[in-house]
């Protein structure tokens, strides 16, 4: 494996999962490229040519990579640059070749920075620094709203030295089996989802549970406990003693393993909701790279019948008008307006704030069901995730990949097309 290259796609993979850079270096083809990655891919290219542009408007001489002589150039910006040096290869959008000083230019395709792309300008100065004996101590990131973000990479070979080394051992001696599969949160835009899925139902892993992380799943694997079924056997009912509820119930996922070995629903708490004759509840939906909130959703239940609300915002500039359409539905009633999970009421603060409208009032009434269920209902699934749970019970959606991800991918075509 000696012609082996580490790029920096193959290092930022490995800051994101070692499995899914075995994987990745080894060749092994993902079941498909997840459509959001192709998206946020293209967002980066249209930057990427934004910014070359802004360049030469400006009257800046700026060259295409061809070799590493160009480094030696001042007064320059080196477009597309893959950087090579003794088995590595780094990339960059945009490379300042100054006088004393190169500064490496990462170009976004989101809004947000994020960690992967930190590392990628650290793997970038580790390169330049290995080919020039002197390495960049500082860097850029290009947000996609064109936004620069200075990034200090004077301890870059310290950051990238575990990933490095592991990755040169790989070179050297092909290992036998590819790292354990660990899922979480990002496995969801990874081309290899669904087979490392597989191999995890298979073994029955603990990393089927999102709640369990790297550290406690270690901690299990100390104590003799690598499989569900396994943990399943671990819960011991307590005799309940006198002593104040808590607000929020500890999650004990030696429950969920036996509630999912039984296919029982396992209560250990009862949760307290009080009954009213109406109800609503309410669904928003949100690119939350940009922060925008383009649909609110809307069920008011009574006795009269059930009705369907939903305010759509065209663009940006329509946010704020869908925001008032449904404060001006909701303060008809009085009823508890029900949610799952965070994000309803994360947009509701954020929004008031930003078109400075009091919303205390509306959030005293929020109710999100979650808070209601984690630690106090075991459904026999694998996470608290409302398609789960909404599966499990008979409830079924038009459309059968329809998840939190393919709602921002939705969003994304329908403003394309």
């Amino acid at each position: 494996m000696e012609d082996k290259v580490i790029s920096s796609k193959l290092v930022v993979s490995y800051s994101e999962c070692h499995r899914k850079a075995f994987l990745l270096w080894d060749g092994t083809h993902g079941e498909y490229l997840l459509e959001y990655e192709t998206i946020i891919s293209n967002l980066r290219k249209t930057n990427r040519d934004r910014q070359i542009q802004i360049l030469r408007e400006q009257g800046n001489n700026i060259k295409p990579y061809e070799n590493a002589t160009q480094l030696l150039e001042t007064g320059l910006y080196i477009a597309n640059a893959n950087i090579k040096a003794g088995g590595f290869e780094a990339y960059c959008d945009i490379l300042k070749i100054g006088q004393d000083k190169n500064i490496p230019i990462i170009v976004s395709g989101t809004n947000k920075i994020n960690d992967e792309q930190k590392f990628e300008l650290h793997f970038a100065s580790f390169v330049i620094g290995n080919l020039l004996k002197n390495s960049p101590q500082q860097g850029i990131i290009i947000d996609g709203s064109g936004k620069n973000h200075k990034i200090n990479l004077s301890n870059s070979a310290k950051i990238i030295s575990p990933a490095i080394t592991v990755l040169a051992e790989w070179v050297n001696s092909r290992p036998t089996e590819p790292p354990a599969i660990a899922l979480g949160k990002k496995c969801a835009y990874c081309q290899y989802f669904l087979s490392c899925k597989d191999v995890a139902e298979k073994n029955d892993d603990l990393s089927q549970f999102d709640r369990l992380t790297p550290k406690l799943i270690k901690r299990y694997h100390e104590k003799g406990i690598f499989t569900l079924k396994q943990l399943s056997f671990q819960f011991r009912p307590r005799r309940p003693r006198k002593r104040k509820p808590r607000t929020n119930e500890l999650y004990k996922p030696e429950l969920q393993a036996l509630a999912i070995r039984t296919g029982n629903i396992l209560i250990h708490d009862i949760p307290k909701l009080s009954e009213t004759p109406q109800k609503i509840f309410l669904d928003i939906e949100g690119l939350p790279d940009l922060g925008f909130h383009y649909l609110i959703g809307l069920l008011i239940c009574s006795p009269d019948g059930d009705r369907y609300l939903s305010f759509w915002a065209d663009t940006q500039s329509d946010e704020e008008m869908i925001f008032r359409q449904f404060l001006d539905v909701v303060e008809k009633y009085d009823s508890p307006i029900y949610h799952y999970g965070s994000y309803e009421q994360k947009a509701l603060c954020q929004l008031g704030k930003r078109y400075q409208i009091e919303t205390e009032n509306i959030k005293k009434r929020f109710i999100n069901l979650n808070t209601h269920i984690f630690g106090k209902i075991y459904f026999p699934v694998k996470s608290n995730r409302l398609k789960e749970i909404g599966s499990f019970i008979g409830a079924s959606w038009t459309t059968k990949n329809a998840s939190g991800i393919q709602s921002i991918i939705w969003r994304y075509r329908w403003d394309e097309t």
